[in-house]
């Protein structure tokens, strides 16, 4: 089986959108500032950070939109919390002993459920805008189908399918 000649460089075009380059580097460009333009005002600092990190990713997925501001705040909030108990508490600050009728127990610090709480909010979150593999799977498994019934209304309205 013949192979053919490599392909030379020089003779291809990148693609453009009304004159603008399309490439990896315009489109991050753009999802920058598609994310600054969307950032509300009202973010923490802390949030404020990480939706400098999360926004533009999430611009250049298509997964960032007007209406999804507010989740994807509550998000960054959640992981700026989230950056806060941490620094709070270490693997051995997480319990603390009660002397008690029953002897010696060991009881989780109240901080520790917030922090755990807050994760299984962000968990939740990250689902929705499929920032975990298998919900990253599900949406791109998604993007090909259509509606179950486009068909079924098409020939309901005579015209065809």
């Amino acid at each position: 089986m013949a192979k053919g000649r490599k392909p030379d460089v020089s003779n291809v075009i990148p693609l453009t959108v009304d004159g603008r380059d399309v490439g990896p580097a315009a489109r991050m460009e753009d999802a920058r500032a598609s994310a600054a333009e969307l950032k509300p005002a009202s973010m923490s600092d802390g949030a404020g950070k990480v939706w400098d990190q999360v926004a533009p990713v999430l611009a250049e997925k298509n997964r960032l939109d007007a209406l999804f501001v507010w989740a994807v705040a509550e998000l960054c909030e959640c992981l700026a919390r989230m950056e806060a108990h941490r620094a709070a508490f270490t693997m051995k600050d997480e319990t603390y002993e009660v002397d008690g009728r029953n002897g010696t127990q060991f009881k989780t610090r109240p901080e520790v459920a917030q922090f755990n709480e807050t994760r299984r909010t962000a968990l939740r979150l990250f689902a929705e805008f499929g920032m975990t593999p298998s919900a990253s799977r599900s949406l791109a498994a998604a993007v090909g189908q259509g509606d179950l019934f486009d068909d079924f209304d098409d020939f309901r309205e005579s015209r065809g399918t």
